[in-house]
């Protein structure tokens, strides 16, 4: 007979109500924020399980959400970005960025919602996506500075970690791309280069940079049987099969 290898549970956390769902999850420290189906972000302590705050606002349910130091970032169906201090939970967040008002990123046929979120490594800037066109925001001013466009909505996007000035994205449409910021403050450029993938909606990527041995890794996985890898961003050259 076939061993099948099982898990024990060792603890669980308890959203308010059995119809809760938590739609995404991180972890800092001895933390673990929930952003949930009913519009509320939870932070949890790990060693207790028990909810410490919860933060109130958004309209609709959450998408994303990213832990920066003191900050706390979610987007949601409702279209908005908040940004939220962590030490002081309620329904006063920082400050709220509306993509979707913003003309040059507006896209009515796919709506309003933000699916995708990252802040880059020294704090700065938020780049954030999925209805509205991926954009790059000044998070003192508030402002739009770049626009990183794709006919395609952006399921996930991520600073490179091992280059700040890059970004890679991907969502429907086949396509993994990275766009690189270029030139300096006062004249900036930019440029992006894409892989074909077999994936037809891609939920999730994971980058590693491999110093020793000089190269970057990453996985692409969706909908689909299928975890694709490429090294150094230039070609998907392996398969992962998932039975």
């Amino acid at each position: 007979m076939e061993q099948v290898n099982q898990l024990n549970t060792n603890w669980t956390i308890n959203l308010p109500s059995d119809t809760t769902l938590a739609n995404v999850i991180a972890l800092s420290g001895e933390r673990i924020f929930s952003g949930c189906s009913d519009n509320n972000v939870y932070i949890h302590d790990k060693e207790t399980q028990k909810e410490t705050a919860r933060f109130t606002g958004h309209q609709d349910y959450l998408h994303a959400i990213r832990v920066a130091g003191d900050r706390l970032f979610s987007a949601g169906e409702d279209g908005s970005v908040r940004c939220w201090d962590v030490r002081a939970p309620g329904d006063k967040p920082i400050s709220v960025i509306l993509p979707f008002k913003n003309a040059a990123l507006e896209r009515k046929h796919f709506g309003k919602w933000v699916g995708s979120l990252d802040v880059s490594p020294n704090g700065e800037w938020l780049v954030c996506g999925g209805g509205p066109r991926l954009s790059v925001w000044h998070l003192t001013s508030g402002k739009c500075v770049h626009i990183c466009d794709s006919p395609n909505v952006a399921h996930v996007a991520q600073y490179v970690p091992s280059d700040p000035s890059s970004i890679i994205f991907a969502g429907n449409g086949n396509q993994v791309t990275t766009w690189k910021l270029g030139g300096t403050a006062e004249a900036s450029s930019s440029f992006s280069c894409q892989l074909d993938s077999s994936i037809d909606n891609i939920f999730s990527i994971a980058y590693h940079n491999y110093a020793d041995l000089d190269y970057n890794l990453s996985s692409f996985s969706g909908d689909s049987f299928k975890i694709e890898l490429c090294k150094n961003g230039k070609y998907i050259d392996s398969e992962l099969f998932i039975s």
